[in-house]
């Protein structure tokens, strides 16, 4: 009798299978925020790859399964309250854009600070115990980048690490460039206080020279 059963619900769920693999996308969304796991499942199968594959253009291939993963449990997580305007895959595409890229500006913040370090100590050359506070100093910056409110921190990495001017980082944000200067601005002064407070001065003076290359030219 189990057997039966077992096969029953294996059958079961294969047709279930099917039914959602015929169901468009903002069908099977509704049904992902009642909870329909098997919804969900369909779209992961159905956009998994090609997510995957748009998140190359930003990030190293080895990246573009983190990035696919993070978002693909944000919309389970997220299910009861996703709320999209456009077309569900230009909702995810967008997801995948924003996340890949603030991956990749982050990759190149550590890039350029631990070159930035490099080129310090040889300058300088630093002893060993300078050094580590140099290299404390990378995470520490990297830290305090990602505290920074979102809108504050895509203007200054977008800025320091794309090379955009005021004007191009407007244009995308759809604001002035007095916005995008106010943003920047508090993003440094922040950056300058949480990264102050820490430091001996042989190392802020790394700090504020590598925060002085961020001011608008």
């Amino acid at each position: 009798m189990k057997r039966k059963n077992d096969l029953y619900d294996i059958l079961l769920e294969l047709d279930m299978l099917l039914i959602n693999h015929k169901l468009d996308d903002e069908t099977l969304v509704e049904r992902i925020r009642q909870g329909n796991h098997k919804a969900y499942e369909t779209l992961f199968r159905r956009y998994y790859a090609p997510i995957c594959g748009y998140a190359a253009r930003f990030v190293d291939v080895d990246e573009t399964e983190d990035v696919a993963d993070d978002i693909m449990s944000w919309l389970w997580e997220k299910r009861e309250g996703l709320f999209i305007q456009t077309t569900f895959k230009q909702y995810l595409y967008t997801m995948v854009y924003h996340r890949a890229t603030k991956l990749a500006m982050r990759n190149r913040l550590a890039q350029s600070t631990a070159t930035h370090m490099e080129e310090y100590r040889r300058r300088h050359e630093l002893n060993e115990t300078d050094f580590v506070e140099a290299e404390e100093l990378r995470e520490r910056i990297k830290v305090a980048i990602d505290a920074l409110p979102e809108t504050y921190r895509n203007a200054f990495l977008l800025h320091r690490f794309e090379g955009k001017s005021y004007k191009e980082i407007a244009e995308i944000y759809q604001l002035s460039p007095k916005t995008i200067d106010y943003r920047i601005q508090k993003a440094l002064k922040q950056l300058r206080q949480d990264l102050g407070e820490y430091l001996p001065a042989v190392v802020l003076m790394v700090v504020m020279e590598y925060l002085s290359q961020t001011c608008m030219k």
